[in-house]
């Protein structure tokens, strides 16, 4: 199962497709940026809504998360067990540096840098321009190189 976090983050989920509808690389810059605004104070999130994962998410990640979540059992660590945006449980970013570029038609590239909790982490995101604006499509980190092939060996 995953962990669940307090409902004020859902709430801001909510808000998200206003960053996610602009259009291009500054898009894509926004939607992060409004996203990681969100962690200020060592704010943390609800992720395993599907309203909320709808804001954030691409439809195929969710639904690999979805049967990660599935496949987890009652006695057992989830598989997925933190907040993969910033890939952590516990959440106090300082420092943080968004950066984004094109990646063709539709899709950017961005790395997240910033300390959490006193160490330096580095996350990188795939991101899709869909109808309803700029989505996480997989998740980088130094120690998972693709969220997406993670979730599958779950």
């Amino acid at each position: 199962m995953l962990n669940f976090m307090p409902l004020s983050f859902l709430f801001i989920l909510l808000l998200a497709p206003e960053a996610g509808a602009q259009t291009g690389a500054q898009g894509a810059q926004s939607f992060l940026e409004q996203l990681f605004a969100r962690y200020r104070g060592g704010g943390e999130v609800q992720y395993y809504n599907d309203a909320a994962m709808r804001t954030v998410f691409s439809p195929d990640l969710r639904a690999a998360m979805r049967r990660a979540h599935a496949a987890s059992k009652p006695d057992e660590v989830p598989c997925l067990n933190g907040d993969p945006i910033v890939s952590a449980q516990e959440i106090k970013i300082t420092g943080l540096r968004i950066q984004t570029e094109p990646a063709g038609q539709g899709r950017a590239r961005g790395t997240a840098t910033f300390r959490n909790v006193g160490q330096p982490r580095r996350v990188q995101y795939s991101l899709i321009q869909t109808q309803g604006g700029w989505l996480i499509d997989d998740i980088a980190t130094r120690d998972m190189p693709s969220l997406r092939a993670f979730l599958a060996a779950c």
